[in-house]
């Protein structure tokens, strides 16, 4: 239990030392516990100067004296004399509701439900729930849901417990506003924990909003919540002027130097959040008012108090007054109380500014001034203050709207009336319908899926001339064909039945056509699964409602809009049954005959001591590191160079006294992630790995946005037991032990997309091998159960998504094909189809990421790529979309020639034109060398001689 000096890091996981200074706090042996939880000495004279000037001694004393001498006179009647303090059972209600144990809104209700009316309880109740705002945009957002485990131990926050038990406080409310005193501990505690207690709420409301973008805490004094925020997983930049001496220091490498000239320096921190930690009071608040000033980027936020006793940087304005007054700007977003220390009422502010852009996506919200009538809206926005100046009235209701509707889900943000207009507002863009094709480029092969019988779907445009009207009628879908028409198969196209014959009759005569695919009334689907435009039948039941509502990719595409509505290839030649999966070599080419003519690829020599030499040289020093180097090398390398890359960089840089050799992925991250954030997380996927990377993106969903499970989809699902197998072994994260089991059993809410990825993750994937190397043969029987659980898990009332998850996931690509096919066989009609309609959710992604996969990967990543490069143009934050699959897809060159030629095929443009047209500056050249498999699997190789 002895320690020479206090490390941050180490005492913040020392479980035993932090149960010993609860044991010593519950005895109310205050400077014992300091002293043991800080490495002070026994004998410590020091004094702590903050709102008072006290030693460690004498705060121990004013402990001892308890009530005495109105110590613990916190709250005052309605004639100014004290009140009795309350009972400790209304103290530790108070506690519990910053406790991460518990949801902060249910311990607040429970906090007033359960008080005497009259009491102190009850009217610091109605004090903290009148306060607490979180716009209506950001509710679902911001619901922090409890947690048993968080991600460290939060010391300050138990300190704060204990000062709340001793000093007989149970928060602020009206009559503690006026208290001009304070408690001799409160400047020991703010020197050992900084001027207000984060809590495990406020800092997962900073993470979601800040959405993977860096913290800039100015005038972060000790750097306590800097500490906790870097805990959390977010990165942070604290800057402080060191004007105060601090006892305690909780980092290391806080930047000295004037908050207003470090913006400066880095474009006034444009792709930053802002964290101002009870901002200093200058001459009417000049210090905050310069950095409100200076700061350019759209969120802002500020911790400081909530009422009239000046403790924030303006003495006559709480900081949500000042904003409203001088930056209309600006909208309050986020009010939230944080733990205050007895005499103090301290909150969470966050501001946010719009932008241009949102104005189009509010169409639905302008002409329905009603819609902010619901309760999480108006009542609270009336108690904030005057509409004319506080921008929160119901005049201001549409320009509050135009502002904030980029943070709000789209999901949430349209009116059925109008859902129409919003097809480019869609999660990751819209799908547009497949271009018309020239006369002279033949389909590809990859799109070959079902035959010239499919034209009651679509039809294929021949030629790209003629009249309007000649091709309007090419491009919609025509009638049914005749009941009696021959349905049968041509022997070249590829079916979804491409397994061995069943001995069965496949005969289609007489068939019905399949429904249409309800592209059309896919914008009618809402959250909550209602399908305005279906009929009532059972199979468009809402799914379950513990299931997570969810728009991704495929949802708003249209139900598996490529593979199962490609137009196929006419004419003779047979075709291998997993050519879709597997297209033949002519199909990787990626320049054709008359282009090969005139241009051959230079051979590339690989050299790892010569590429980590030249990468070192474009880190080196202090200034912009020289990104061409890392343009034209990273891309280029296949998983294997990288690792020979990452183990030669480690050789040859090193750095401190130990001389440890650097992470050539996190050196890359470290020198690009001020200057350009985008190109960094590229690199940094990159020098990964390929199975490393796949961890990352899997472990990086949660970091930021929650809504993005695109990331953690594509990174699991689809896989082999093997692939899984390599991507958990790379996993890395202290957190959680470096399991990424442990990770997505942390981090996802109990309900069936979280079983999902945990059935992945357990290894439980039908084999396609046997231990000799043979495929293994189809069991005919398991298929038709399947196909009968599946039939009924569509047609069920309620659910049905656990046993298309236990089949989907299960099953190897193979079993998968025959059941899509034995499917439309007997019901006539689509299984991959019916399964996305019937579940508009988490579940819906996953099962049509699979189907899709299976059906035709090239096309299914083609569109993948066209919807990231759609979400760029809109949204910066969007582009982890097109880096991780720009970067998974590299690693398989030839799978990447044939995603390139199926997006030339469906869209008329080369990939890496649409890249470069969609991404500008140095990230957009990094994704465009992506698409080009410079090396051959068979690498050549260089041996240095040494002479």
């Amino acid at each position: 239990m002895t320690r020479s000096r206090f490390r941050p890091q180490e005492a913040i996981k020392d479980s035993p030392l932090q149960q010993v200074v609860l044991t010593l706090l519950a005895k109310d042996r205050f400077a014992d516990a300091s002293r043991l939880m800080f490495c002070l000495p026994s004998s410590d004279g020091y004094t702590y100067h903050a709102t008072a000037s006290v030693s460690l001694d004498e705060a121990q004393t004013a402990v001892g004296l308890g009530r005495a001498n109105g110590l613990h006179a916190w709250y005052r009647a309605d004639d100014g004399s004290p009140r009795e303090p309350p009972p400790q059972t209304d103290v530790e209600a108070y506690i519990s509701v910053f406790s991460p144990s518990t949801m902060t809104t249910s311990a607040l209700k429970n906090l007033g439900t359960n008080a005497k009316k009259g009491s102190i309880r009850s009217d610091v109740a109605s004090h903290l729930s009148e306060k607490r705002f979180i716009h209506a945009s950001l509710t679902s957002k911001l619901a922090v849901p409890k947690c048993k485990s968080p991600p460290c131990l939060n010391p300050s926050l138990d300190f704060w417990a204990w000062s709340c038990r001793n000093l007989e406080w149970c928060g602020p409310c009206a009559s503690s506003e006026s208290v001009s005193t304070s408690h001799h501990v409160l400047p020991v505690l703010m020197h050992h924990f900084g001027c207000a207690t984060p809590s495990h709420e406020s800092i997962e409301v900073l993470k979601r909003l800040a959405a993977g973008r860096p913290v800039v805490d100015v005038g972060s004094g000790n750097g306590y919540w800097s500490f906790l925020l870097r805990c959390y997983g977010l990165t942070v930049h604290p800057v402080d002027n060191m004007q105060s001496h601090w006892r305690v220091k909780w980092v290391d490498d806080t930047a000295v130097m004037d908050g207003v000239a470090w913006l400066r320096r880095r474009a006034g921190g444009k792709d930053m959040v802002m964290l101002l930690v009870y901002p200093v009071v200058g001459v009417d608040g000049a210090f905050t008012r310069d950095l409100v000033g200076a700061f350019r980027g759209d969120t802002l936020a500020v911790v400081g108090t909530q009422n009239g006793n000046g403790y924030t940087g303006f003495r006559r304005l709480t900081m949500d007054q000042y904003m409203d007054q001088e930056h209309p700007d600006w909208t309050r977003v986020v009010q939230i109380p944080l733990p205050s220390f007895p005499g103090k009422d301290e909150a969470l502010f966050v501001f946010q500014r719009g932008k241009d852009q949102t104005r189009s996506r509010s169409r639905s919200r302008e002409r329905r001034p009603r819609d902010y009538d619901d309760d999480g809206y108006a009542p609270a926005h009336g108690r904030g203050g005057s509409s004319s100046t506080g921008g929160y009235g119901r005049e201001d209701s549409y320009a509050m709207s135009d502002q904030m509707l980029k943070f709000l889900p789209q999901k949430y943000s349209r009116n059925s009336k109008y859902k129409e207009r919003d097809d480019q507002d869609l999660a990751y863009g819209s799908m547009p319908p497949p271009p018309v094709a020239s006369s002279s480029a033949a389909p590809s092969s990859s799109t070959r899926y079902y035959e010239a019988q499919r034209e009651s779907y679509y039809r294929t445009v021949e030629k790209s001339g003629g009249s309007r009207r000649e091709r309007e009628r090419s491009e919609e879908r025509l009638r049914p064909v005749e009941h009696g028409r021959s349905r049968e198969r041509d022997r070249s196209s590829l079916g979804v039945d491409s397994g061995p014959s069943r001995n069965r009759s496949r005969s289609r005569d007489g068939r019905d056509p399949s429904p249409r695919p309800p592209t059309s009334r896919m914008s009618s689907l809402t959250v909550e699964g209602n399908n305005r435009g279906a009929t009532n039948r059972l199979s468009a039941a809402p799914a379950s409602p513990l299931l997570e509502s969810y728009r991704g990719t495929y949802q708003d595409c249209s139900p598996m809009p490529s593979p199962l509505l490609l137009p196929t290839k006419g004419g003779g030649g047979g075709m291998d049954m997993m050519e879709a999966l597997t297209p033949p070599l002519g199909y990787y080419s990626d320049v054709s005959e008359d282009e090969n003519s005139k241009r051959s690829r230079r051979a590339r020599f690989h050299d790892p001591q010569d590429i980590a030499t030249t990468i070192a040289q474009a880190l080196r020093g202090e200034g912009r590191p020289d990104t061409r180097p890392l343009i034209d090398i990273l891309p280029s390398l296949t998983h294997e160079q990288v690792l020979e890359l990452r183990t030669e960089y480690k050789r040859l840089v090193k750095t401190g006294v130990d001389r440890k050799g650097v992470n050539v992925a996190k050196h890359l991250r470290a020198r690009l992630k001020d200057d350009d954030a985008g190109l960094a997380k590229a690199c940094y996927a990159v020098a990964l790995g390929r199975w490393e990377s796949e961890a990352y993106w899997a472990n990086f969903w949660y970091q930021g946005d929650k809504t993005r499970r695109e990331l953690l989809i594509e990174a699991l699902m689809g896989r082999t037991n093997d692939e899984v197998r390599y991507i958990k072994d790379a996993f890395s994260d202290k957190k959680y032990g470096d399991s990424l089991i442990t990770c997505m059993r942390t981090e996802l809410k109990e309900d069936k997309f979280k079983k999902a990825v945990l059935l992945v993750l357990d290894e439980c994937r039908m084999d396609d091998f046997d231990s000799y190397g043979r495929r293994i043969p189809l069991d005919h029987d398991l298929v038709d159960e399947d196909v009968a659980d599946l039939r009924r898990a569509v047609k069920a009332d309620k659910g049905g998504e656990s046993a298309m998850i236990d089949i989907v996931v299960r099953r190897n690509h193979d079993h998968l094909r025959a059941i899509l096919g034995e499917y439309e066989h007997r019901y006539r009609t689509n299984f991959a189809r019916e399964a996305l309609k019937r579940s508009g959710n988490l579940v819906g992604e996953l099962l049509a990421h699979i189907l899709n996969g299976v059906i035709n990967r090239p096309v299914r990543d083609a569109l993948l790529l066209h919807h990231a490069l759609n979400a760029s143009r809109k949204d910066d934050l969007r582009r982890e979309l097109l880096i991780s699959r720009l970067v998974r897809f590299h690693w398989d060159p030839a799978h990447m020639q044939a995603v390139r030629r199926a997006f030339r095929d469906r869209y008329g443009k080369d990939l890496g034109d649409a890249i470069r047209d969609a991404v500008s500056g140095p990230l957009g050249r990094f994704c465009a060398g992506l698409c080009i498999a410079r090396v051959p699997n068979d690498v050549r190789r260089v041996e240095r001689l040494h002479h």
